[in-house]
């Protein structure tokens, strides 16, 4: 729904390319500890488990570093209306196969297995990406494995101290300024509208 309102906002001579971002991970300078391959590192590094409930559910996975390349491509190659999927096939994994790699890269560390089916987080997909690596050749090179010592690195050499701060998880840093009233929500009509069209196609009321 949001591609197709910035399409009709720019639509015209303007070419709108839409990236749709596989679950990003890999040390950035705004870290980020709330995705699933950069919270079970952290995890495995401070505890010594690594949490694991279900495992069959497929996620496509990027570097963040791959992402940052992209942007830069298509920015250098505007090229009309497309929406491109930005990661790379081979980098498509199960939840159990990113604890296992977190597991290899982080020594002693247990796989904490838990139910089955993780009711609170049951997405299972897998991406194709090949329009853009038609697109832009060599694109998304980055494998699991470099993210996830990127992290453990970065835990051990105490460059993250604790990663239960708010400041590495997206929605409980927007709460913490909330709260402390660092940031305010703006209401419109416009916004009002936006919000009723988003929780009616989606089937309920959005907290």
């Amino acid at each position: 729904m949001a591609e197709q309102h910035v399409r009709d906002l720019l639509s015209g001579p303007a070419g709108v390319t839409v990236l749709r971002l596989a679950t990003v991970h890999g040390r950035s300078p705004r870290q980020r500890l709330d995705s699933v391959v950069n919270r079970m590192t952290a995890q495995a590094v401070a505890t010594g488990r690594i949490p694991l409930n279900g495992g069959s559910q497929r996620r496509p996975l990027v570097h963040v570093a791959d992402v940052a390349e992209v942007l830069a491509a298509v920015l250098s190659h505007p090229d009309g209306h497309r929406v491109l999927n930005v990661g790379a096939d081979r980098e498509n994994y199960t939840i159990a196969q990113i604890a296992q790699t977190v597991a290899q890269a982080v020594p002693g560390t247990h796989i904490d297995r838990g139910p089955e089916q993780d009711e609170a987080d049951a997405r299972d997909y897998r991406t194709c990406f090949r329009r853009l690596a038609t697109l832009f050749l060599g694109t998304c090179p980055t494998p699991l494995i470099d993210g996830v010592r990127e992290i453990a690195d970065a835990m051990a050499d105490h460059q993250i101290s604790d990663p239960d701060l708010p400041e590495y998880d997206n929605l409980r840093g927007l709460q913490a300024c909330h709260a402390t009233g660092r940031l305010q929500a703006v209401r419109s009509p416009e916004c009002d509208r936006l919000y009723a069209e988003y929780a009616s196609a989606y089937g309920g009321v959005l907290l």
